[in-house]
This record gives structure tokens, sequence and C-alpha cells, in this order.
């Protein structure tokens, strides 16, 4: 006899066994994303890159993280 079982999804997709799971995981990629805001943070500033450029990375925040992404790397691949 087959067995039935419950899957939880993450934020990013992944799946896991327990919500827990999936909350904690949520939770480490959003530390994940604001510990490399924060590194973008420090290594940024108005005399090192264009100040609309590190406005945007000043206010970037980790829910808009992946899109910030997506939009760096879709103008590398233009070019």
């Amino acid at each position: 006899m087959a067995e039935e079982f419950k899957l939880y999804k993450s934020d990013d997709g992944n799946w896991f066994y327990t919500k827990e799971e999936a909350s904690k995981w949520d939770a480490k990629l959003k530390e994940g994303k604001q510990n490399v805001i924060n590194k973008l943070r420090k290594l940024s500033s108005p005399d090192k890159v264009q100040q609309k450029f590190d406005s945007l990375i000043q206010e970037l925040s980790p829910e808009e993280f992946d899109d910030f992404l997506v939009g760096i790397e879709s103008v590398q691949k233009n070019n």
C-alpha cells in the first residue's frame, strides 16, 4: 500500500518534509541575501560607482535581491 506524505515548498522552490524545515531554509536564505547586500553596501560608494547604481545598492532589500541579480545578469549577457 502506498504511503502518503505532504511536502512543503520554500520561497525559492525547494521542497521539504516539514513546514519548519522550509521556514528555517527561508530564514537562512534571507539572512544570506542580507549578508551579500551588506557586503555590497560596504564596497559601494558614489566615488567608486555611478551614483544611481550606488543608490540602488543602498536601498536594496533581500526580497528584491533575486530580481537585482537577474537584471545584472541580463546586462552582462547583452554586452
